[in-house]
């Protein structure tokens, strides 16, 4: 079994110890023989005797209380190094409560410290998730990384309505898509709805008279909540949808942040926007509009892509806010290229690697 690094610091301490033992003995030999012999002689024989033995004494204690000192610092960088590794091991988890109860394990057990109680005073909600560098995380529809300061992800294209004026109607064949993908009566997610918990029916002067108003979780709010325009529209805005499990942590995609889609199977790239937040565990959606201009079948019932599309998006590039389709393009391209543009995306040596063949199935 090897030697641990307590048993080491042991026997360096009793090192020590003999050593100054053997100091004081040789000391008092040296001052028997002094007492002993006549002052001329011992002048000449023992004074070169006792420097060498003074100055090896010193030398040696030195040399094992730096030693000692050294093997004390190794093993705090160790345990520094065993701490970050446990607590960057607890915040990658997906789910909050787990994240929360893995660091309470560890404070428990003595692995790491908290002695003002800190961490247990945190709700679940507060500790955020964090991916180490070079993680690759697979979700239902695909994966996601970070690389360099933008978030990846590879997955297929599932088309959003949401945000459109025509995207659900009362009349389930008048709508973009299935009345189902905005909720139902009680629960409804994807319509605004009155005091009452109603859908709210456009009217003479909206877009899309008799149609619901379709909401996205990035809105223009200085318009009105029943207003359509306050919305960003899937019809003629290229955005995409993120998880809400990683959505909004600093390092992640925030709403509002600009990113750049590419279409594997036909070459095509688009400049999109971050405008809704989907299912926790669910990655690859996006717009009508951002379909079209990828070349996917744009068709919210029975369109879409089931791989080969990559999502380069820039964490803190957005302002919070709905954009214009020039400013998302201009914005997209600029970040897109300084960020290696398609030389980096199909040279980047990740898990999966930028080809139709090698593109993970969601």
């Amino acid at each position: 079994m090897p030697e641990s690094l307590d048993d080491r610091v042991r026997k360096l301490e009793i090192t020590l110890l003999e050593l100054r033992v053997g100091a004081e003995q040789m000391q008092q030999d040296a001052a028997h023989q002094i007492a002993s012999k006549p002052a001329a002689q011992t002048d000449r024989a023992l004074s070169p005797l006792l420097l060498t033995l003074a100055g090896a004494i010193v030398t040696g204690i030195f040399a094992i209380l730096n030693n000692f000192f050294q093997e004390r610092q190794s093993h705090q960088i160790e345990m520094d190094k065993l701490r970050s590794t446990l607590i960057q091991k607890a915040v990658s988890a997906d789910d909050p409560e787990e994240r929360k109860k893995t660091l309470l394990f560890f404070v428990e057990t003595g692995l790491i410290s908290d002695p003002d109680g800190k961490i247990q005073a945190l709700k679940s909600s507060q500790i955020p998730q964090v991916v180490p560098p070079g993680t690759v995380v697979r979700m239902r529809g695909g994966t996601y990384e970070h690389i360099g300061e933008a978030f990846v992800i590879r997955c297929g294209l599932r088309i959003s309505a949401d945000g459109s004026p025509k995207a659900y109607h009362r009349d389930p064949k008048l709508g973009l898509d299935f009345l189902g993908n905005a909720g139902s009566a009680g629960r409804w997610w994807g319509l605004v709805t009155d005091s009452k918990g109603e859908p709210v029916v456009q009217g003479e002067n909206d877009p899309a008279p008799g149609y619901y108003v379709s909401q996205t979780t990035l809105q223009d709010r200085t318009k009105l909540p029943t207003d359509p325009h306050r919305y960003v529209d899937s019809s003629t805005i290229p955005y995409i949808v993120v998880p809400s499990g990683v959505v909004g942590q600093k390092a992640n995609p925030h709403l509002g942040d600009l990113a750049a889609v590419y279409n594997i199977k036909t070459g095509k790239l688009a400049y999109a926007i971050v405008a809704d937040i989907g299912p926790k565990s669910t990655i690859g959606e996006g717009s009508i509009a951002l379909a079209e201009q990828l070349g996917v079948s744009s068709d919210p019932r029975k369109g879409g892509q089931d791989k080969g599309i990559i999502m380069v998006v820039f964490p803190g590039s957005g302002n919070g806010s709905p954009q214009p389709l020039s400013e998302i393009q201009a914005g997209g391209s600029k970040l897109f290229e300084k960020w290696g543009g398609l030389t980096r995306l199909k040279g980047e040596p990740s898990a999966t690697t930028v080809t139709e063949d090698t593109v993970q199935e969601p």
